[in-house]
């Protein structure tokens, strides 16, 4: 503790005990002087001095002890003529308890790392078994599961299911310590191994649809099963009770309940590049697809070099010999070719599209998976529009992948069949055209080079428009307000024109690329021409030179293509550095973090330093509170105390600089963060509804909640009559904002959404200031026989008269802590702030 000027700062003699020789250090700040006087000075001094005065000063030294939590200091009288004497036994008393706190912490500390060192090691045996089964080919080809037999149905219906789609499952909290009793297996199981889950609905014949594995019940017995695809149009039945498979018919289907579940597979937990997110989409494609789209190429180049081919026969044969039966079957032939080609084309087109739909379902939602799942501080520094610009350049880059590559590998393959049909007619000729196409390409590719300097501006200026427009609409209602409609339009109209100046020049350049692209046939055309009549020893009879021209015009387009799938490919790079914050930025929790379990409600502070920044000034300096499971805890001081940064670090949004956080003796840097808030009911100052009904707002899409469990939670907030006389009942729709209801009605929406779940731990930030006294007292009781552990900052003082312990907060330290009653009657700054308010 601290003591300042006037005060007495009274030497304690040392205290031996088993871990060594304890005493005080008085640290004092530039500029101290201190009066030094020993004991018989001071002894005097109570006798000859103004005993009221004395015993003031040694009063105020009592109570920082009390305020350390030193227990019977109030015991003594200073006031009494023997004061002397009873110094030197509060002086042993208040030191033998500080001591004896301190020492338990330096062993709670001990035990804590030492819990932390075993948890490291199994850790460490986990990772080094995995590195030994690498040599087992055969485990290393089993399911993407941790190294541990689980004997559960959902389980293993679950992990067949990951093994189809490359996902790796592991074993929730419960069943790893043998106890399946859960409400929600299947939501602990995917919690625990990171992904998202999404109830579907069966219908029609599903089984001959590219749907993804899928998780089921039989309708008889509720028994989980596996649905597993074999081909886009195939399924099997995994059973997990006898590991039987069957091939999914309309019979077997019956047998299945309607509602399954899908998983969605996230990005990995690291910093994504170019080669990651490729390798992401094509984990996602079926083998089958791919090799169609290759082989249909393949066969498609092959056919399509025979028209080049015919055509000559047609001008070197049949026309000049008037072979009218020749000409017939060429005919059928060119048809069979384009009915074939036709075929191939289509074949080609549906399994792209099988991958570009499961690619793009797959990405989209696992960018959204990873969005919501990196830390708090990365929200700070963009705009929602802004982000979900960024978002959405994934799914950019993922279109121009997937039809970069289709196309490179069929014009690929097209020119190639091409390019060897020029030689066999004439290399000389061929060589030329080759030159030609390698003068077009550059050309080309020049042109592209100078639109990317566009496409690049217009990344970043759609990108801000979209922020803009995103924040002119949701303020709306204050741009009325304020009048300031023709302000707003002139900000949107000069971003917006910005946009429209770099496009024109933008298309106006593909407009002269356009041009050119459709002169270089005629042009390269006369130079084959002239090349042919020019050249010695390049004899082409009509019908030869037709179908080397003819042959040279397909080998120019397909090369024009890849030409412009290499610009397409350049402008990813401004795509992906758009993208970058969102790819590289790691979530906010690991795999390696394990489940805290249930929580009991037990929270320590533990001397927490924070700060926003790393060169400025501390936000919480050396904290501490110690908090058991039930209390009722207030926190309260004036603006800028570091009240809501303390919620902040309890939520896990933002991390200390120093010192620790434990959820029931465990260490929050060290257990996975989304476990403990789910365990937490939380409003916070700026909590928001969310555009939808009244239930979907209570119930915050849990899917074991239902609409009985959002009217006990209305009734526990003192909204039930409020619900029930509104037009639809619970089914009522809010729009985004909340504008359509009250702030009270707002904020006990919010305390009801906090506390359905009936969490062990609940934390307030001004959550009932908009509330009535009455309103203010039924969500007190509700709160009360809930029995959990409640921490709420509060400026209306009279709503924590009820805590079991307040503590006090300035400029980021507690200077007070104690029940209400008691910190009204020290004097202090709560004092100041109750008689601030009751004036």
């Amino acid at each position: 503790f601290s003591v300042e000027k006037g005060d007495v700062l009274l030497g304690i003699a040392p205290l031996a005990v088993n871990e060594g020789e304890f005493g005080l250090l008085a640290v004092g700040h530039t500029g101290t002087e201190l009066l030094e006087f020993n004991w018989h000075q001071f002894a005097a001094a109570t006798i000859e001095a103004d005993r009221d005065e004395i015993a003031d000063l040694l009063k105020r030294w009592t109570e920082k002890w009390k305020f350390k939590g030193i227990n019977n200091v109030e015991e003594f009288d200073w006031n009494a003529v023997n004061v002397a004497e009873q110094l030197v036994d509060c002086n042993r008393l208040v030191f033998a308890q500080a001591l004896e706190t301190l020492l338990l912490q330096k062993r709670d500390e001990v035990l804590r790392n030492k819990m932390k060192e075993a948890k490291d090691n199994s850790h460490m045996s986990s990772g080094l078994k995995r590195l030994m089964n690498t040599l087992n080919l055969k485990d290393r080809n089993n399911s993407g599961t941790e190294e541990v037999f689980i004997d559960n149905l959902l389980f293993m219906a679950c992990a067949a299911v990951g093994q189809s789609k490359k996902i790796t499952i592991v074993p929730s909290y419960g069943l790893k310590k043998n106890n399946p009793e859960s409400k929600d297996l299947l939501g602990d199981i995917a919690r625990a191994s990171q992904i998202r889950i999404r109830q579907i609905i069966l219908k029609d014949t599903w089984w001959k649809e590219d749907n993804g594995a899928l998780l089921a019940y039989r309708e008889k017995d509720g028994q989980p099963v596996a649905l597993l695809p074999i081909s886009p149009t195939k399924y099997t039945l995994y059973d997990p009770a006898d590991g039987s498979q069957v091939v999914v018919n309309s019979t077997v289907a019956d047998t299945i309940k309607a509602q399954a579940y899908t998983f969605y597979r996230p990005l990995p937990a690291k910093v994504i590049g170019y080669k990651d997110l490729l390798r992401y989409l094509v984990d996602g494609i079926w083998k089958s697809d791919a090799i169609a789209v290759l082989a249909m190429g393949i066969l498609g180049g092959m056919l399509g070099a025979l028209t080049p081919i015919v055509t000559g026969i047609i001008f070197d044969r049949v026309i000049p010999d008037g072979e009218r039966l020749l000409l017939t079957q060429i005919g059928f032939l060119l048809i069979a070719i384009a009915v074939t080609t036709f075929a191939f084309n289509l074949t080609r087109s549906f399994a792209m599209h099988r991958i570009e739909g499961r690619t793009e379902a797959d990405l989209q939602a696992a960018v959204w998976d990873r969005l919501v799942s990196l830390p708090v501080p990365f929200f700070k520094d963009f705009t929602a529009g802004e982000l979900t610009g960024r978002a959405m350049g994934i799914s950019q880059i993922r279109e121009i992948l997937s039809g970069a590559v289709s196309n490179t590998m069929i014009s690929g393959i097209f020119a190639v069949f091409y390019f060897i049909l020029l030689f066999y007619y004439s290399w000389k000729l061929a060589l030329i055209c080759t030159l030609i196409v390698g003068i077009v390409m550059a050309i080309s590719i020049l042109f592209g080079y100078l639109q990317i300097r566009y496409e690049r501006q217009l990344i970043d200026l759609n990108n801000n428009l979209s922020g803009k427009v995103f924040g002119l609409l949701t303020g709306v209602s204050k741009i009325k307000t304020s009048g300031a409609e023709k302000r707003a339009f002139n900000n949107w109209a000069r971003d917006f024109s910005q946009v429209r100046d770099v496009t024109y020049r933008k298309e106006n350049l593909g407009n002269k690329m356009a041009v050119f692209n459709s002169t270089v046939t005629i042009i390269a055309t006369g130079i084959i021409f002239f090349a042919m009549i020019n050249l010695k020893g390049v004899n082409l009879g009509a019908g030869k030179f037709i179908a080397f021209n003819s042959a040279f015009s397909s080998y120019l387009g397909a090369m024009l293509e890849i030409s412009g799938v290499i610009l397409q490919l350049n402008i990813i790079k401004p795509l992906y550095e758009r993208t970058k914050p969102i790819l590289e930025t790691l979530p906010e929790f690991d795999q390696e973090k394990v489940d805290p379990g249930e929580l009991e409600g037990n929270i320590e502070v533990s001397h927490v330093n924070f700060r926003y920044q790393p060169e400025g000034s501390l936000i919480l300096n050396d904290v501490v509170i110690d908090i058991e499971k039930g209390d009722y805890i207030g926190i309260v001081g004036p603006s800028g105390s570091g009240k809501s940064t303390l919620f902040r670090l309890l939520l896990g949004f933002e991390k200390a600089e120093s010192g620790q956080i434990y959820y029931d003796q465990q260490d929050l840097d060290n257990v996975d963060i989304r476990s403990i808030r789910r365990q937490l009911g939380v409003v916070l100052q700026s909590g928001q509804l969310m555009s939808g009904s009244i239930f979907d707002n209570i119930v915050a899409a849990n899917p074991g909640l239902t609409i009985d469990d959002a009217w006990e939670a209305a009734r526990m907030a003192g909204m039930e009559e409020d619900i029930k006389n509104m037009p639809m009942g619970m089914h009522t729709m809010i729009s985004e904002g909340a504008s359509t209801i009250s702030g009270g009605q707002k904020q006990r929406l919010l305390i009801a959404r906090a506390i359905i779940s009936r969490p062990k731990i609940i934390y307030f930030d001004e959550a009932t200031s908009a509330l009535d006294n009455k309103t203010q007292k039924i969500v007190s009781e509700s709160l009360a026989g809930l029995g959990a552990t409640r921490v709420v900052i509060a400026h209306r003082l009279s709503t924590i008269a009820n805590c079991n312990k307040i503590f006090v907060m300035d400029k980021g330290q507690v200077i007070e802590q104690g029940s209400y009653q008691e910190l009204f009657d020290r004097g202090g700054m709560f004092t100041q702030l109750v008689k601030r308010q009751l004036a």
